[in-house]
């Protein structure tokens, strides 16, 4: 539980699937226990919507049968026992090659890996076509970077020329991917969300409303 300057106690089902729990400073503990049972059915569905996202869109057991979302495909997963680990993607899914004592953590922990370099090498192909069209809002070249993002899709750092994405975009068709580029390259001209960023967004990308409905489906969720 956190304590902020707030009028009224908040609850949040993280897309990590945790709970969190923020009450103003002068609200007694007791009243925050009261208002997190009282709210327990709430928190208990947002649980499972959270878990059930998580296992459409990755491996459940990160083992063999397991299937993942990538680049919008349901994709299989192959764990192999090797004396050599790495991760190896093909047209017949993804392999994890891992030694005999790889529990569920490892396994993971490969699969994280691959992920990450699998989404900087997709996002910055990506960024590499979509760039020229906004140069005149960019003066220099954009470095694209994927992060572990769990509230955002995207950001930027308009000091250091960077787009950040969400590794989670990996999952999503490469349209999406295309979309959030675009989504953040625009806000070089725009900072905020107004009508002449939005107006600026449509010129590059007439069907926003429906990427953003598809990206709202999608969710942000944590492997």
């Amino acid at each position: 539980m956190s304590r902020r300057k707030m009028k009224n106690i908040r609850i949040r089902v993280t897309a990590a699937g945790k709970v969190a729990v923020s009450a103003p400073h002068h609200t007694p503990e007791e009243s925050v226990r009261a208002f997190v049972l009282q709210n327990a059915a709430f928190i208990q569905k947002r649980l499972e919507e959270v878990r059930a996202q998580r296992e459409k869109y990755y491996p459940v057991s990160y083992r063999t049968g397991d299937t993942f979302f990538y680049l919008g495909k349901e994709t299989p997963l192959t764990v192999v026992v090797s004396a050599q680990t790495r991760a190896a993607m093909d047209e017949n899914g993804l392999t994890l090659f891992v030694p005999p004592d790889a529990d569920l953590r490892y396994r993971k922990a490969l699969f994280i890996l691959w992920a990450q370099r699998e989404a900087d090498k997709a996002f910055a192909a990506r960024a590499a076509e979509i760039f020229p069209a906004f140069r005149h809002l960019v003066k220099q070249d954009v470095r694209v970077v994927s992060k572990n993002m769990l509230t955002r899709w995207g950001s930027i750092n308009p000091k250091r020329h960077t787009v950040s994405l969400s590794v989670h975009l990996l999952r999503c068709e490469m349209a999406l991917v295309d979309y959030v580029i675009m989504h953040e390259l625009c806000h070089f001209a725009h900072s905020n969300h107004g009508k002449a960023f939005y107006a600026l967004l449509d010129a590059h990308c007439p069907a926003r409303k429906a990427m953003d409905k598809r990206l709202k489906e999608y969710g942000l969720v944590d492997y």
